[in-house]
């Protein structure tokens, strides 16, 4: 039971996730704050859905201040409406990042209760209902 069946690669997918976790990035506390809030309404707005099987994506760049003519032109513009990218800095360093949520959206649906009775003695699973998949 648990993680005695699973493959090395499920192993290093796993391993992979808890390293994310962990991962700190350099941002002020207001793009922090500007960055949660919107997580925690696009969730909410997941949640709302009975949305799940979405991830979390951070695209983060440091580029020396000595080449921002460079990082001007390569990250000039955004998708979003402006918001992004979300930019620090430290002595030498300039930081760059963008957020978002990606993945396929999968309903909550009698196969994924299935699923998750199914996979009830494997640890650390994603197949549960979509609020406590957003929390």
């Amino acid at each position: 039971c648990g993680d005695a069946l699973w493959t090395p690669e499920r192993k290093r997918y796993f391993e992979g996730k808890k390293h994310a976790r962990e991962v700190k990035f350099h941002v002020s506390q207001a793009t922090h704050d500007e960055i949660s809030k919107q997580t925690k309404r696009d969730v909410a707005f997941l949640q709302k859905w009975g949305l799940m099987d979405y991830s979390l994506v951070v695209s983060y760049h440091g580029v020396p201040r000595t080449h921002l003519d460079v990082a001007r032109s390569v990250y000039a513009g955004t998708s979003d409406g402006g918001a992004q990218p979300y930019l620090a800095a430290s002595k030498d360093t300039l930081y760059i990042s963008y957020v978002g949520i990606i993945d396929f959206l999968q309903d909550w649906t009698c196969a994924k209760k299935v699923a998750m009775c199914v996979k009830c003695c494997e640890r650390n699973k994603a197949t549960i209902p979509p609020v406590p998949y957003g929390d």
